[in-house]
């Protein structure tokens, strides 16, 4: 009866351990206002969270301010990381902290929302100090909204929480330290019963830091954004790092605990509880319960291992490091203190640890069921968003519409306008790009509509600053290249922007960019552009998407990068006299992504078309409106007479594109009377319409009305 009592008492005195410290360490860091307000102050300190927070600032000066400061993003960002050191901005952090906490855990009204006020005057005295004409353009009232919860339906069952673990956290360590004296003094073996607390106390330890990595895992993986999850990532440990510092602590004494008081390490018995865990495993039980039971928890212990092979080595760490670390205390307590012949201590002592399953009721059975399913659930939830997912196959259903539409899925390819981007990588939303083209990267255009992407690829060589320098002799290019490709003026800005081009020596492994000339006005990793396109395709199965590469790259070097990113299952091999396949019998085969280069691509993967062996365009290069105009715009430029693809090339010819002159030159009325006459005077579709600012003007509506459907 004793016996009994005090287990009863220990595993009680293990769940007040558990959930007591739990409680308080949420109630001295998470509930306390200051610790709160310095916890998420001091993940300033971290590369990604600093992206995150200049990123937020950056987009609102852009929006409040004139639309024209997206040329100088790259400009702003440098501005606001310089001013997330200064004391000022910190203040102004720890404030806007400090308010969410009152707001999240006071009884207040309102939204939750994170920003921080003043950001804009902080962010304008940084930016005089680099570019005071700049500095002009950003409002003052920029305040980088980080977190924005208007819905507060939540807000009284978080209350009650709050207030729960204030009190819980105070009185479940006392209760815990109480009842784990209880389970020793009832004990009519006390020692034994020291022993079963430490190891208790060692349990408890290594199930909270097992909870941390499994809760962490299932919180970044419902966030989608990278840069967003890289921050959390940090915030996470920011504010929970500690507790698991302290339960690895807790553990080792537990655990020193027991060796010390058992002064003996049953090499036998352990390896004896060794093997009893492993007939568990694989010994087949009879009953048909303990068989499900057995399958579903090894089941979703493995799914966990295998999609989430960094966490579930985490956990064995944890498992396999208590153990050792009682194996080896308990054997240094040996040599150093050995046993006495038949005293205290002595190896005749019988601890009586040998345990015998128990029959198992069948509630408890459904219970431990029900936890094993659970178990696998989560796992296959936590890696749901795993990158390194295979592609999806195309799901076994009939094409009734094509990108979007169910009236273009019975036109070849070559009797569809596609609406288009040009440099569709010079994104303001990467960080880096010098006189971008674009708000939103391949992705965000994607999403929006576009399905024509014109990109630039270059070799490039990241140098120990972070910056991409161009290996302009890789690339065989020399400044009159460049002049010749953006103008004397372009070059001189990006000189007074960067440095002089060209110039050093480079050092280090050169990868494919995607950059317009330069590199140093501008880089993203092709993998890293391509995988947007794969993800896209992989979630979109009735899309057909068009990329036209300006490649200063070798053919056989890109390819190697498509086929890194696995976009070679959705190439079409075209041949340039063959008719083209209608759009239904394209996607119904998954060849859904057409890959066009300026390059003589001969030689190279099939799907790897030279680009203007397939498609002639009009000129490119236009310095007004009146330019624009049709018929003058619509005269042949690359391309030949028998190219079955027309590329209407759509945008004013600038270093520094303009999102306000991008709206008039997109303008609905000017495409469609654009693409019409040239239509005549070429006698082809434009199959592709690309321009700049994708966002400005109305460049979906006009692609429709050419297209001849009604517009969206």
């Amino acid at each position: 009866m004793r016996l009994l009592s005090g287990r009863v008492l220990l595993v009680a005195a293990s769940l007040a351990l558990f959930f007591g410290t739990v409680t308080l360490y949420v109630r001295a860091t998470i509930l306390d206002p200051r610790e709160f307000a310095d916890r998420a102050t001091a993940t300033l300190e971290d590369s990604e969270v600093r992206t995150v927070v200049s990123t937020r600032i950056v987009d609102e000066a852009i929006e409040k301010g004139s639309a024209e400061l997206i040329q100088a993003r790259p400009l702003l960002e440098a501005a606001v990381d310089s001013a997330l050191d200064t004391g000022a901005f910190q203040a102004i952090f720890r404030q806007a902290a400090r308010n969410v906490h009152t707001l999240v855990f006071e009884r207040e009204r309102g939204s939750i929302v994170l920003d921080l006020a003043d950001a804009g005057i902080v962010v304008i005295s940084a930016l005089k100090a680099i570019a005071p004409k700049v500095a002009t353009e950003v409002p003052p009232n920029v305040e980088g909204a980080l977190i924005d919860l208007s819905d507060r339906q939540f807000a009284t069952s978080l209350l009650d929480i709050a207030a729960d673990v204030r009190f819980l956290g105070i009185v479940l360590p006392a209760i815990a330290l109480v009842l784990y004296l209880a389970s020793i003094a009832v004990s009519s073996d006390r020692r034994r019963a020291v022993v079963e607390a430490g190891i208790s106390v060692a349990i408890v330890a290594g199930l909270i830091v097992i909870g941390l990595v499994i809760v962490r895992a299932i919180v970044l993986s419902n966030i989608d954004d990278s840069d967003s999850r890289d921050a959390a990532s940090a915030a996470w440990s920011s504010f929970f790092g500690d507790l698991r510092v302290l339960a690895l602590g807790g553990g080792a004494l537990g655990i020193v605990l027991a060796a010390t008081a058992s002064n003996v390490v049953m090499r036998d018995e352990v390896e004896d509880w060794v093997d009893r865990l492993r007939r568990i495993v694989t010994t087949q039980p009879s009953k048909p319960a303990w068989r499900l039971a057995r399958a579903l928890a090894i089941a979703g212990v493995s799914l966990f291992v295998i999609l989430r092979p960094i966490d579930a080595v985490q956990v064995a760490v944890v498992i396999v490091g208590g153990y050792g670390l009682f194996f080896g205390v308990g054997e240094l307590l040996q040599v150093v203190a050995p046993p006495l012949k038949n005293g205290i201590g002595s190896r005749d002592v019988d601890l009586d640890l040998d345990i015998d399953l128990p029959r198992v009721p069948k509630r408890a059975m459904a219970i431990a069921t029900v936890v094993a399913i659970a178990v696998a659930v989560t796992a296959v939830v936590v890696a749901s968003d795993d990158e390194s997912a295979p592609a999806l196959e195309r799901p076994d259903r009939p094409v009734t519409v094509c990108n979007g539409r169910a009236a273009l899925c019975g036109r070849p390819l070559n009797e569809v306008v596609f609406p288009g981007t040009h440099n569709s990588m010079a994104a303001a939303d990467e960080r880096g790009w010098f006189f971008a083209a674009h708000r939103g990267g391949l992705g965000a255009q994607l999403d929006y509509g576009v399905r024509a992407l014109l990109i630039d690829t270059h070799y490039g060589i990241r140098d120990k600053e972070g910056n991409v320098r161009t290996d302009l002799q890789r690339e065989g290019t020399n400044r009159a290249k460049i002049v010749d490709a953006i103008g004397e003026e372009g070059l001189a800005a990006a000189e007074r922007l960067v440095g002089r081009i060209g110039s050093g020596e480079l050092k280090g492994d050169t990868d494919i960019y995607m950059c317009h000339t330069l590199c140093e006005l501008g880089a993203t990793p092709l993998a890293d552009g391509l995988r947007d396109i794969r993800a896209f395709l992989d979630a979109n199965p009735d899309e057909f998407v068009i990329l036209f590469v300006q490649d200063e790259t070798a053919p056989k070097d890109t390819a190697a990068v498509f086929d890194r990113a696995g976009l070679i299952r959705y190439a079409h091999v075209h041949e340039r006299d063959e008719p083209w396949p209608d759009m239904r019998e394209l996607i119904a085969s998954d060849e859904r992504l057409l890959v066009l280069a300026e390059s003589d691509a001969r030689g190279t993967p099939p799907w790897y078309h030279d680009g203007f062996e397939l498609t002639q365009e009009t000129p490119f290069t236009f310095h007004s409106l009146e330019e624009l105009e049709p018929p003058r715009s619509c005269r042949p430029n690359r391309g030949s007479p028998n190219s079955p693809l027309f590329l209407i090339n759509h945008w004013i010819e600038r270093v520094n594109p303009s999102p306000g002159l991008a709206a008039q030159v997109n303008d609905r009325d000017l495409l469609v009377r654009r693409g019409r006459r040239c239509a005549a005077k070429r006698g082809l579709l434009p199959n592709i319409v690309a321009v700049d600012f994708y966002d400005e003007g109305d460049l979906l509506g006009a692609v429709d009305v050419l297209n001849g459907l009604p517009p969206r």
